[in-house]
């Protein structure tokens, strides 16, 4: 079998021969119009799978793992910055192409402004005036007394080491960034619309100015390169997925997003760091993803940490070990990636790293090992993307040309059959044709209603499976997240405070609602999407084979009329064939629907907003602690600390039942939008699909005979002309039909 790259510029060749044997198969015979249209589409749609679908490359890997470097050693070039941050953590894409250029997309004032305001809202800020509180409903960062507020608020908060676990507030890391950034990207900003800055050649390393620190990056929204990747494969995706160790959850659901619309995964492991607890949150998402037949991992060797080969070989085989707990047999390649970059960019590294590099290649079988195992892992990525690519192209190109081709020439040996017969002959095959006719589209008919009775029941049994696994077991995505919420236990830390410092209480509320935040955020992304994920994975299979079972046993019913059909013509000597097997696959289809979006339910607004702390806010939460204070000032000291215990459990169950309330109802609000506009309109997908193979089939069958019929009763040219036509354009057609029948690998009927 030839390679896509020698596959995919036959095509046109294919194409074209196909568009001049139809055109001038018209100018010999009369062909009926919807037959012709029919053809027509066929080709088109062969033409549109030829434009090389894009194949994805996803590069994943914690914080500093190498996945950048990676990239660009790959790309024998530092496109990509190395060592972005995690707070602000998204994709880099970088697609093939031979212009280079690029472009990063900003967010709207609107949505930076939105942005900071949610931020500020539920901050721990006590003792603000009126018009500071209205400067946080309106906060406008164009506005330099909002910005010099913003900015004191900070050193406040930073005063009071508002520290969050190891690390300091996400919020506030944003808040700080926005502000930071403001001088270099607010020229950039758009009133009402993203804006968009587009790079060129000479310009093209300026993007890293965008995505090299945490104050411009904050502003971003979506970034892509373009950039040759020939020595990789055409119409290549390569992208660079950061994120799964952020802070913020919603970072590592974008990496969940990425990964299912990726052809192949390269996992980063960096020898220096090993596998965190990061790493296996990842390999369990790709796991349940069922992901792993489409993944490689790379360790990532760094040089300065092993004293020898023996060691790098060590720390390979416990590497391999770990993974064998959740990957049958990984498959690993082990080299440096920054010796490459650097060994391929040597004129353009600083003096240190020159003096680095030349102190590795003094250990010559490290780089000797190093070379070995890249030159391995390039050749295994450039064979899986031919691969992939191949079995994508004889699907959605070749298989459509060679059922096109064959259908053609059935056609052909079919008008050239009927040339030779009497006109009394002609006159009995065409009453035949009549009624068959009106027995296969009566048992068309059948199976159409037939199969919009399946459309139905097989909602109610989808709708079935949908509610039940959103509310209909103990391991339901509703239960999974109601149940993190109840069984989430306040601190020691959080209980015991002076009562009479009402600022170190807010402080440390606001410290237990980000801690109840992040644990039911981390729910709802690393177990109830990933279950949603799979879930949707397993339906749409389900889907196609239900409806792939019960298509082939109503293909049954009209499979023997056209057997029949094509006896009755052998016996009167002449070539029609019917296709009685299921002329499609139902598994092959790929979904035109996504999955509802799930991040809405997931942001700062949808799982917090009638939480205790953002509901009331901790300014309020500040002023009612005071309020508190005065009042039970009177009270002997056991009595007040009991009275205080009973007071924060009572907020806390109240935080708790508030956050159920709005998560039960985002839950119920995603259950039916993913029934209704996914798992329903699946259904009806599918099924629009396979009524239309079956008409299509049917029609082309019946209209074309009927069509051979009248052009060879209205024939103006002798039977002998017009057959040294067709047996002319018959020879170029039979050529290209070996030719694509050889290729999709079906055998030559008759054949052993």
């Amino acid at each position: 079998m030839e390679n896509s790259q020698a596959l995919l510029p036959q095509v046109p060749e294919y194409i074209n021969g196909l568009e001049a044997v139809l055109e001038k198969y018209e100018e010999i015979v009369k062909v009926d119009a919807r037959v012709l249209e029919l053809w027509k589409k066929h080709l088109s749609a062969a033409r549109e799978g030829a434009e090389n679908p894009l194949f994805r490359i996803a590069v994943v890997g914690t914080v500093k793992a190498g996945k950048s470097t990676l990239i660009n050693s790959l790309l024998e070039t530092d496109l990509l910055k190395r060592g972005a941050g995690i707070i602000t953590a998204f994709i880099t894409r970088i697609v093939d192409s031979e212009d280079v250029s690029g472009w990063v997309k900003l967010k709207s004032w609107e949505q930076i402004n939105e942005h900071i305001r949610n931020c500020l809202q539920i901050l721990p800020l006590s003792d603000l005036s009126r018009k500071q509180k209205k400067i946080i409903s309106n906060f406008d960062l164009r506005s330099d007394d909002h910005r010099d507020e913003l900015k004191n608020w900070l050193e406040i908060l930073k005063k009071e080491q508002m520290f969050y676990k190891a690390g300091i507030d996400s919020n506030i890391v944003v808040l700080g960034a926005y502000l930071n950034g403001f001088a270099r990207v607010s020229q950039y900003i758009k009133e009402g619309i993203e804006s968009e800055i587009t790079f060129h050649k000479d310009s093209i390393y300026e993007h890293q100015k965008f995505v090299g620190n945490e104050s411009v990056a904050v502003y971003l929204m979506d970034m892509e390169l373009r950039w040759p990747l020939a020595n990789l494969g055409d119409s290549l995706e390569i992208a660079d997925c950061q994120g799964i160790d952020s802070p913020n959850p919603l970072h590592f659901s974008l990496v969940q997003d990425y990964l299912l619309k990726s052809h192949f995964i390269t996992y980063i492991i960096n020898t220096r760091i090993g596998l965190r607890e990061a790493d296996f949150k990842l390999l369990k998402a790709i796991e349940k993803l069922k992901l792993y037949p489409n993944t490689v991992f790379i360790l990532n060797v760094d040089f300065d940490s092993h004293s020898s080969i023996e060691d790098w070989n060590d720390l390979e085989s416990k590497v391999k070990r770990d993974l064998s707990f959740v990957a049958i047999d990984p498959q690993i390649f082990s080299f440096s990636c920054l010796y490459h970059l650097m060994a391929n960019t040597v004129e353009k590294i600083s003096d240190v790293e020159k003096m680095r590099l030349e102190m590795w290649k003094r250990q010559v079988n490290f780089i000797q090992k190093s070379a070995e195992s890249f030159e391995k892992f390039k050749i295994h990525l450039k064979r899986v993307i031919e691969e992939k690519r191949e079995n994508l192209i004889i699907e959605t190109t070749y298989t459509k040309l060679f059922l096109l081709a064959a259908n053609l020439l059935d056609s052909l040996n079919l008008r050239m059959d009927l040339l030779d017969k009497s006109d009394e002959k002609l006159e009995f095959i065409s009453a035949e044709i009549e009624s068959y006719n009106e027995t296969v589209n009566r048992q068309l008919g059948a199976v159409e209603n037939m199969l919009e009775g399946l459309q139905d029941s097989l909602k109610k049994e989808i709708g079935r499976k949908v509610d039940d696994f959103f509310t209909g077991s103990e391991n339901s995505a509703t239960r999974i997240a109601l149940d993190a919420i109840d069984n989430f236990q306040i601190e020691k830390r959080f209980v015991r405070s002076k009562i009479a410092d009402h600022k170190q209480m807010a402080l440390n509320m606001y410290a237990f609602y980000l801690e109840f935040k992040e644990l039911l955020t981390t729910v709802l992304v690393e177990k109830v999407k990933l279950n949603i994920l799979e879930f949707a994975e397993d339906l749409k299979k389900y889907i196609s084979g239900e409806l792939g079972k019960q298509g082939r046993a109503y293909w049954n019913l009209l499979s023997g009329t056209l057997k029949s059909y094509q006896q009755d013509f052998e016996s009167i000597g002449i070539r029609k064939s019917f296709d009685t097997e299921l002329p499609f696959t139902l598994e092959a289809f790929s979904s035109e629907i996504e999955i509802p979006p799930f991040d809405d339910l997931l942001s700062q607004e949808g799982i917090g907003k009638s939480t205790f702390m953002v509901k009331f806010g901790i300014r309020q939460m500040s002023h009612f602690l005071s309020s508190f204070r005065k009042k039970v000032l009177g009270y002997k000291k056991s009595k007040k600390e009991d009275y205080f215990d009973e007071m924060l459990k009572e907020a806390v169950n109240f935080m708790k039942n508030e956050a159920k309330k709005d998560l039960l109802f985002s839950l119920q609000d995603y259950h039916q939008n993913f029934k209704f506009r996914y798992a329903y309109k699946l259904v009806d997908i599918y099924l629009d699909k396979l009524k239309k193979m079956f008409e299509n089939r049917i029609e082309i069958a019946i209209l074309e005979t009927r069509s051979a019929l009248e052009a060879v009763s209205e024939r103006k040219e002798t039977s002998s002309e017009i057959a040294e036509k067709l047996s002319q354009l018959k020879g170029r057609l039979e050529s290209i039909e070996k030719d694509l029948r050889i290729i999709v690998r079906t055998p030559i009927p008759g054949s052993s």
